[in-house]
C-alpha cells in the first residue's frame, strides 16, 4: 500500500506531533547558552575538510576527570 504526503508527515513531523515544541527548543537554547558560559569549552573546532565538520568540546573543571 502506498503513504500519501499526509501519511509521512504524521510519522515524522514531530512540530506537529508535539504543539508545545517550541518551548523545548526555547530551553535547551538557554541551557545551552548558560553551559557555554559556564563551562570551558572550544567551540566550532574542525575535525574535517568540510564546513559542516566542526564540533564543540567542553573540558572538565579537573584535570583528570572521566569522560
Amino acid at each position: 500500500m502506498k503513504k500519501d504526503v499526509a501519511y509521512w508527515e504524521s510519522q515524522y513531523n514531530n512540530r506537529a506531533a508535539v504543539p508545545d515544541f517550541q518551548q523545548y527548543f526555547d530551553r535547551w537554547n538557554a541551557r545551552s547558552e548558560e553551559t557555554r558560559r559556564r563551562v570551558r569549552c572550544s567551540l566550532d573546532v574542525p575535525y574535517g575538510p568540510h564546513p559542516m565538520e566542526k564540533m564543540d568540546l567542553f573540558m572538565p573543571a579537573a584535570r583528570a576527570a572521566p569522560a
